[in-house]
């Protein structure tokens, strides 16, 4: 019987290790993936405003359309910084989740509110394909909203 449990100790030792060497590996490969994920938005950001640095007599339109598109890149890196944020609190402290029961259909209208301006800036209609008052869900509103404005960001 002794040995039996020294044997299952055992085991139960070296899944524990095994897992801990698997968390590592997904963290190794997450480190690597983040790295590579920061980088593109960053090496645009340099091009462009290298391009704009070197050529001071650059266009007009053309210097606009570079800083523009500089812009935009610095802002997906912002909100990849914060996911990263987000995500290593998550990891350190545990993810405070605030679920409330809520009306899909009002949610998605002030998403398309919110980005109403920049929609239209680039000729994008938005709209909500919901029938309100019939889809009613329970879910941590903040961190849905950011899920949402995240994929629309990246759209």
């Amino acid at each position: 019987n002794l040995v039996s449990q020294i044997n299952q100790m055992t085991q139960a030792k070296q899944e524990i290790l095994d897992t801990e060497l698997d968390n590592e590996i997904k963290q190794q490969e997450l480190v690597t993936n983040v790295s590579h994920d920061l980088r593109t938005p960053l090496t645009s950001i340099i091009g462009y405003l290298g391009l704009i640095e070197s050529n001071p007599k650059l266009p007009e339109e053309q210097m606009r359309k570079h800083v523009s598109t500089a812009y935009s890149k610095a802002q997906q890196l912002v909100s990849m910084v914060e996911d990263l944020f987000s995500y290593s609190q998550t990891q350190t402290n545990g993810e405070n989740m605030n679920f409330q029961p809520m009306e899909i259909s009002e949610f998605f209208d002030q998403l398309i509110v919110q980005f109403s301006l920049d929609a239209h800036k680039h000729n994008i209609t938005m709209s909500s394909l919901t029938n309100p008052g019939q889809i009613k869900i329970v879910a941590d509103p903040e961190k849905l909203a950011r899920l949402f404005m995240n994929l629309i960001n990246n759209a």
